[in-house]
């Protein structure tokens, strides 16, 4: 469940991404776990994902031809805070938690440790560019710097590899975002009560995680006890029905909500497939 870009408003999915460059003899790789609360930058200053861009136009996202520039959004700070920011609007959503970005600069140049103390403090400094804002007070960043000490590389300074190392880390980040399917949701259905029923109760998925599911005015309605994409602690959401087993949230985020035929009524799946999330029944 890594994420980035809460500092936005809302996360999106990041993870682990690898970069790799070889100058004659010489080899440097990078790897990061990006858990971010900034967002991932690309080279041209434009995030790489914003909230739902994929599906949803009306919170600043849109095709990615029309992804904000993250300068327009420091520019605009705090406005650009909000879970549904504009440049006109200052509407305040959750933009708290906590994370952690780990990364790894390997190089088989013969460093000393002295030699390998500078490249990961020009490394690490140099992610600022990748993730925007980086290391904020919600995050606990750490990077390893690591030689094999295999070459002796006369060619380069260490000035000249420290900076190549940098470039290699920052594809490493952009690497870290997972392509995603577009979900479109179909259009809804009415379902009679008796199948609703079969949908209801409190699912838990984990200690303090419980989604409760009742019924309303002739729909699902979903009430969290976690904050978790579209669905914010202690406020009811509605459930649009797409068939009689699966659900989405008609939010920024069109989460969905999933109770599997195969077990009705005893377990909910949240965004079913590469990252669902399973609850099981409370009795």
């Amino acid at each position: 469940m890594a994420m980035q870009g809460a500092f936005f408003g809302r996360g999106v999915h990041s993870g682990q991404g690898g970069a790799f460059r070889q100058i004659d003899d010489l080899k440097v790789a990078a790897f990061a776990v990006v858990n971010s609360s900034g967002a991932i930058t690309d080279r041209n200053g434009r995030l790489v994902k914003f909230r739902n861009n994929l599906t949803d136009s009306g919170a600043g996202g849109g095709a990615p031809s029309g992804l904000p520039k993250a300068a327009d959004l420091l520019a605009d700070l705090p406005a650009s805070r909000s879970g549904q920011w504009t440049p006109q609007t200052s509407d305040y959503r959750r933009t708290g938690g906590h994370h952690t970005t780990v990364s790894l600069v390997v190089i088989n140049q013969k460093f000393s440790y002295a030699a390998l103390q500078r490249l990961a403090v020009q490394v690490h400094t140099s992610i600022a560019r990748a993730i925007q804002p980086f290391s904020t007070d919600v995050d606990g960043d750490t990077l390893f710097a690591l030689s094999t000490q295999e070459v002796s590389n006369t060619s380069l300074s260490q000035r000249d590899l420290n900076t190549i190392a940098g470039e290699i880390m920052w594809d490493a980040v952009l690497a870290s975002v997972p392509e995603e399917p577009i979900f479109v949701p179909p259009p809804t259905i009415d379902l009679p009560a008796a199948v609703l029923t079969r949908c209801t109760g409190a699912f838990r998925f984990g200690p303090k995680a419980v989604l409760r599911v009742r019924i309303d005015q002739g729909q699902l309605v979903a009430e969290p006890s976690m904050d978790f994409f579209d669905f914010s602690s202690g406020q009811s959401v509605n459930l649009k029905s797409i068939s009689e087993s699966d659900f989405y949230v008609p939010d920024v985020y069109h989460t969905r909500v999933s109770f599997p035929r195969e077990n009705p009524g005893n377990i909910a799946v949240i965004n079913p497939g590469r990252w669902q999330q399973i609850g099981f029944r409370e009795a």
